[in-house]
């Protein structure tokens, strides 16, 4: 994993998920991204087609053709930021979860997270966002350094 320190200060300023902050954390995490150009296409534009790979997938590369740029077509890369589920796929193997959340209303106010040792209760990780799937995200990148 690449140090994560950067884009965990940046998930710990922003209000929510993005397709953006998403392709970030998957390459902090290990995804491969690559750019394929081609000629013109009907319109006379060239075009940029991203390629995204996985850890440990042989070979497979995930593209959208597009002519966005890198990030706006992180479609295919989890949505970390965005979804508990995604987010729940960071935390290290064997490691505790304990989500704490406040809120009123039916809205979430304030989500935390602790990533544990299974044995020890020590904290690997937390993360403290107005979203369960932000707060979990940058606890598991910071139980993962």
């Amino acid at each position: 994993m690449t140090d994560a320190k950067p884009l965990i200060a940046k998930l710990e300023r922003v209000k929510k998920g993005s397709r953006e902050l998403n392709g970030h954390v998957a390459l902090a995490v290990g995804w491969t991204v690559k750019a394929e150009r081609g000629e013109k296409d009907a319109t006379g534009q060239e075009w940029t087609r991203w390629l995204w790979k996985a850890p440990g997938k042989f070979g497979l590369w995930i593209s959208l053709p597009n002519h966005g740029q890198i990030f706006e077509v992180a479609n295919h890369v989890p949505h970390y930021t965005t979804s508990f589920d995604a987010a729940l796929t960071l935390v290290p193997e064997g490691k505790d979860v304990d989500l704490y959340i406040a809120g009123l209303g039916g809205r979430y106010q304030s989500c935390a997270v602790d990533i544990l040792h299974p044995e020890t209760d020590e904290k690997l990780g937390t993360g403290n966002r107005t979203t369960p799937a932000l707060a979990l995200c940058i606890a598991a990148l910071k139980a993962r350094e």
